[in-house]
């Protein structure tokens, strides 16, 4: 048995079945796409910076133009109090509140297609406490 190098830590070594496909294929780059060491990915992450401009900017959708775009005590409550959480936490937060964002729907004018109700203290508690129970099971 000869000893085998692995040169890139992504691949793993082929077996004898699959050495020979490679052979049989001519392809002196099939080794690539068999020995690829799947990764599993243990979930996205995200920096307090980028958590902070991303509600920023969701919660600035639901401010009249009057208002220059200043966001509320309690919207700058919200992101204060969640971005010195845990980074998977900060992007469920994100996750919720991304389905409030109406910047994504094609052909939506947020200027005139906005909620009847502000953007409230609760609803925020509300994002939250449903962070929390996606998080604790």
């Amino acid at each position: 048995m000869r000893k085998r190098h692995i040169i890139d830590p992504d691949l793993r070594p082929l077996t004898d079945a699959e050495r020979e496909y490679v052979k049989k294929l001519g392809n002196p780059y099939a080794p690539l796409s068999i020995g690829l060491i799947v990764k599993q990915v243990k979930g996205l992450l995200i920096s307090a910076r980028a958590f902070e401009k991303e509600c920023t900017r969701i919660l600035r959708q639901y401010i009249p133009s009057a208002e220059n775009g200043r966001l509320r005590p309690h919207h700058l409550a919200f992101i204060e109090r969640n971005r010195v959480k845990s980074p998977s936490f900060r992007l469920r937060i994100l996750e919720l509140l991304r389905e409030y964002d109406l910047s994504i729907t094609l052909g939506l004018q947020a200027q005139f297609n906005r909620e009847r109700t502000e953007f409230t203290n609760d609803k925020l508690l509300r994002i939250e406490q449903d962070a929390n129970k996606a998080e604790n099971t």
